[in-house]
């Protein structure tokens, strides 16, 4: 007979999956708080699993399933869903599935010396190895409310493994992107910049949706994506676009036409911050290179390959 439909249930927070496990009684998924069921009768959500399950289980077909079933291939495993069994209209039976579609949604793979928990080459630290000061900067990356682009599968990960450094950075990252009062479309527009010269495909997936969603125009992120002269564009876009490039890109002095420009647009103060700004993002960018920081599985990569 055809299995129940089970109920979408909302998950969300990432945690490391080890298997989706299919029964009589729904679906499960092993993770770091021990087994527990995702989708069943009745059934609630553990605290927070892998996002890809999220993506492949909660869009999916009107959030009802017949069943899924988890392959386990090289670091990341693929999840198959199943819309639940439709009548044949000729016999008043379950569909065989012959009769139904039965789509697959497969996540990209990530390489062998990558770890899934992190979607990095370094593992996550355990909580109880790390100072005091650095275990909240640990919970507020694993808060899915936290605001952060990433989680812990992204560069905090990384700075975890120094939780001195990270500790006395954090200050002066929050200060020069929320406090130090550059507009929010020049700061996205300044780190987009940033994570296009270095080709970090990380920094650029993660920061694109943020910039559009702070007022950057669609156009005005083609033409850094693609590397566009910067024409047409508003003077503070024309400024940061060909400042960036001419740090980062060509590594030589700002002529001096643009910096009367840049000047005139931001001040000495503010110029510094975006600066600073810049080259913390170009740091992360290094940690992401090094690291090998990967696009979550579950993400499509918006930058185009070099």
């Amino acid at each position: 007979g055809a299995a129940a439909a089970f109920p979408h249930v909302a998950v969300p927070a990432p945690q490391k999956v080890a298997h989706l496990r299919r029964d009589g009684a729904g679906v499960a998924v092993k993770c770091r708080g021990g087994e527990a069921p995702v989708l069943g009768c009745g059934a609630t959500a553990p605290a927070g699993i892998e996002p890809m399950i999220r993506h492949c289980l909660g869009r999916s077909h009107g959030g009802t399933f017949q069943a899924a079933s988890w392959t386990k291939r090289g670091g990341v495993g693929s999840v198959a869903v199943h819309s639940p069994a439709k009548s044949n209209p000729s016999t008043g039976l379950p569909q065989t599935n012959r009769d139904q579609e039965e789509p697959e949604m497969t996540a990209r793979e990530l390489p062998d010396d990558v770890y899934e928990e992190s979607c990095s080459r370094l593992p996550v630290p355990k909580r109880e190895d790390l100072p005091d000061a650095a275990k909240e900067l640990f919970d507020y990356f694993h808060d899915p409310h936290g605001g952060t682009y990433a989680g812990i599968r992204g560069p905090g990960c990384i700075r975890l493994h120094s939780p001195e450094l990270l500790v006395r950075s954090v200050p002066v990252s929050r200060y020069v992107r929320y406090e130090a009062g550059i507009a929010e479309d020049v700061r996205e527009l300044a780190i987009l910049v940033t994570g296009r010269a270095f080709n970090s495909q990380f920094e650029w997936t993660a920061h694109e949706p943020a910039a559009l969603k702070a007022g950057v125009p669609q156009a005005t992120v083609d033409i850094v994506k693609n590397r566009e002269p910067a024409e047409g564009l508003t003077e503070s876009e024309e400024v940061i676009i060909t400042l960036g490039r001419r740090i980062w890109e060509e590594r030589k002095t700002v002529p001096p036409e643009l910096y009367r420009r840049a000047m005139e647009l931001f001040g000495a103060r503010m110029l510094v911050d975006i600066l600073w700004l810049m080259g913390n993002y170009a740091w992360t960018a290094a940690l992401i290179a090094t690291f090998d920081v990967q696009v979550h599985p579950e993400k499509e990569p918006l930058l185009p390959p070099s």
